[in-house]
């Protein structure tokens, strides 16, 4: 497994903004970190005049997890939203938005006492409301933005798209982070899971060999393709200047890239 986190400094303070993991089955998780738990949300849906309260049957955690699958399924856990696909992890030929995470301040994410030598710090100038757009795109593509590329070789990139706001949000949620989810994209998957796993292992490791997997706790054996240990590769993490609670949702259908929302 890869993995790492994302923080913001501003000043002397350094706060949590997501964390990241790829496993090696191919999944990709994005954790939108916060301390704490919420009883309910509002959602709303472009287009409507206002966000609507919906109640939880007891506590949810403020993070939110959103998977990235080999196949292309997207997955936002304990949101009550419904799973989109996109493309594989395995055939990435474009930019694939996953969620836009929009806080009003810095203040609102959790603050670190430290960093690890694996972190990716995003230096701010000003704590302005401002909008993280996470999209998963070719490995080598280079969008013309602020921005920061964790780079997984001859597979796909994590992207983080920086700026300010560009999805027009009701007053109602203008000084809450909101949490905005996609809804466009495939009707079904381009690849079933045991063809997606085998073709994530191939693009990962440009082989055609096969291996014998050890076998699991049930003790069933696996084959596949060879796996590597390699890290991950950050190759365009540029000094950004930046000018620029609870936790919602909100479903929109559009595209987020390049600091443009379009559908």
């Amino acid at each position: 497994m890869i993995e790492g986190r994302l923080v913001l400094k501003l000043d002397d303070e350094f706060r949590h903004l997501a964390s990241y993991a790829l496993e090696d089955d191919g999944s990709l998780y994005l954790f939108l970190v916060r301390e704490g738990t919420n009883d309910h949300r509002l959602l709303h849906e472009v287009g409507q005049e206002g966000p609507t309260k919906v109640d939880f049957e007891g506590q949810r955690p403020k993070t939110k997890k959103i998977s990235y699958h080999a196949s292309g399924l997207i997955r936002y856990h304990n949101a009550d939203h419904q799973k989109v696909y996109r493309e594989p992890l395995c055939a990435v030929s474009t930019v694939n938005p996953i969620v836009a995470y929009v806080i009003p301040s810095v203040q609102k994410l959790d603050r670190l006492e430290g960093t690890r030598d694996s972190d990716f710090v995003f230096e701010l100038e000003t704590d302005n409301r401002m909008q993280f757009s996470f999209c998963v795109t070719p490995w080598q593509h280079v969008p013309p933005c602020n921005h920061a590329a964790i780079r997984f070789p001859n597979l796909f990139a994590l992207v983080v798209d920086i700026g300010g706001p560009v999805i027009e949000l009701p007053r109602e949620l203008a000084q809450h982070v909101t949490t905005c989810a996609i809804t466009e994209g495939f009707p079904t998957p381009l690849l079933d899971e045991p063809t997606a796993f085998a073709r994530f292992h191939q693009q990962m490791n440009q082989t055609q060999s096969l291996i014998l997997y050890s076998p699991n706790a049930k003790g069933e054996y696996r084959l596949g393709r060879t796996l590597s240990t390699r890290r991950a590769q950050v190759l365009d993490l540029p000094r950004l200047r930046v000018s620029g609670g609870v936790g919602y949702w909100v479903q929109t259908g559009l595209m987020l890239s390049r600091r443009k929302a379009f559908s």
